[in-house]
């Protein structure tokens, strides 16, 4: 585990409430008996290496679906009342200049999770506390990959010719 990894662990586990039961911890965030606690780190030159969080709890959820991308690994989409999260914002560009760039709190009225496989023990303990909860299981969805194979590879395709 990097040490970025360990550093987030760390963090999400300091956010853990002394009465709270954890039941997984992943790259996609920590999943208690109460809660999901996510985080990810800043990096507007003002907070570079800060790390920032939220926490979404079972009981704010009012609806999620489970879906799978393009190459079968799943997906959590979870509804939730707005929560504000610190996000990166474009910095202004005219011909080759750059400036503003910072960080700004934005609304987020869903968060996805997408994990590494079925096994994940974090997609595991979510699907299974969001099954158990009273919040509503949306249509299953799939994610394509956009366009057709040739589009994708369009311009790596080359003809070798010899003599």
């Amino acid at each position: 585990m990097g040490s970025i990894a360990k550093e987030r662990d760390a963090h999400l586990q300091g956010l853990v409430e002394p009465d709270e039961t954890v039941l997984a911890i992943g790259p996609a965030g920590l999943v208690t008996d109460r809660r999901i606690l996510l985080a990810w780190r800043l990096s507007s030159p003002s907070h570079v290496g800060e790390w920032a969080h939220d926490a979404i709890g079972f009981d704010e959820i009012p609806a999620w679906s489970e879906g799978r991308q393009h190459d079968e690994r799943p997906i959590l989409r979870v509804a939730h009342p707005p929560h504000m999260r610190m996000s990166g914002r474009r910095p202004h560009r005219f011909l080759w200049f750059r400036w503003g760039r910072r960080e700004s709190p934005t609304p987020y009225g869903q968060t996805e999770f997408r994990f590494r496989g079925r096994q994940d023990p974090v997609y595991a303990a979510m699907r299974t506390h969001l099954l158990q909860t009273r919040a509503v299981q949306g249509d299953p969805f799939h994610e394509e990959l956009p366009g057709t194979r040739d589009d994708r590879i369009g311009s790596s395709k080359q003809v070798l010719r010899t003599r």
